[in-house]
């Protein structure tokens, strides 16, 4: 299935500090026919988190002046994969988070699109041990 299937329908929340990336990556999942919700801080992605049906979602670690983890534990609790996209190559979050696909800034997009399509690998997204329908 191409990459353009696999995205169209889903609902991403971007958790990214710096606008321009976060706007980039907006962009080309919109072009994949996603649907995009875009937070700069742990409290707006939390309200996308509490008020949409998310798909999955892509995660800046290190934000202004908070960690991502917040957002991590919520996200696993429902059940929603994620991917990190972050600068940071260790650290107590990949530590804390070893099975979640990191990319490391900077890069382009589709690097981030390959990571997101790899969560819906056959249809079901690889959040624990055990597979999950999307």
């Amino acid at each position: 299935m191409a990459r353009k299937e696999r995205l169209s329908g889903q609902t991403v929340l971007i958790l990214e500090d710096e606008p321009l990336l976060s706007f980039d990556l907006e962009l080309r999942l919109q072009d994949l026919g996603a649907t995009v919700l875009t937070a700069f801080n742990t409290f707006e992605a939390i309200g996308h988190i509490a008020d949409e049906n998310l798909s999955m979602a892509v995660l800046d670690i290190a934000l202004k002046d908070e960690t991502c983890e917040l957002i991590c534990d919520h996200l696993w609790a429902l059940g929603i994969p994620f991917v990190f996209y972050t600068g940071l190559s260790a650290g107590p979050t990949l530590e804390r988070w070893p099975h979640v696909p990191v990319i490391l800034k900077p890069t382009v997009s589709d690097v981030v699109v390959d990571a997101l399509v790899g969560l819906t690998s056959d249809g079901f997204c690889r959040l624990s041990a055990e597979a999950q329908p999307c």
